[in-house]
């Protein structure tokens, strides 16, 4: 009778692990996605305005007077993101600067651009 009970205890345990392992696994896969699409989409818009690769053209939308604080943010969130050297420097001159009052997505990404661990980024880039 005991034996019945650790059994099915078990097997509840078992299924518990596997549905949450099989959650986590689907969260991360979906917010991989999430990342690639709205770096894709970063792109795209720069590339619209500007010539050369994502970076470049990402980099001179940036250099805007009009832009949006949320169209800046998101700018520089996808260079983060993309993790190209090239802005490195052009990142670290906004974050100096004084015309730049929201320095929070600045930070973020040049620790990303020197060396900082992005997870997400091994997988969606491939």
């Amino acid at each position: 009778m005991i034996f019945k009970i650790i059994r099915k205890i078990r097997k509840v345990i078992f299924l518990v692990v596997f549905l949450g392992v099989l959650l986590l696994v689907g969260s991360f896969v979906y917010t991989v996605k999430l990342i690639k699409d709205g770096v894709s989409e970063q792109c795209a818009m720069a590339q619209e305005s500007y010539e050369g690769d994502c970076t470049e053209a990402m980099l001179m939308k940036l250099s805007e007077e009009k832009l949006s604080t949320k169209d800046f943010n998101s700018l520089v969130w996808a260079l983060g993101q993309l993790s190209d050297e090239k802005a490195l420097d052009k990142l670290k001159e906004l974050y100096e600067s004084n015309t730049v009052s929201d320095k929070y997505e600045l930070s973020k990404a040049i620790k990303l651009l020197e060396g900082g661990i992005n997870i997400t980024k091994l997988i969606w880039k491939r």
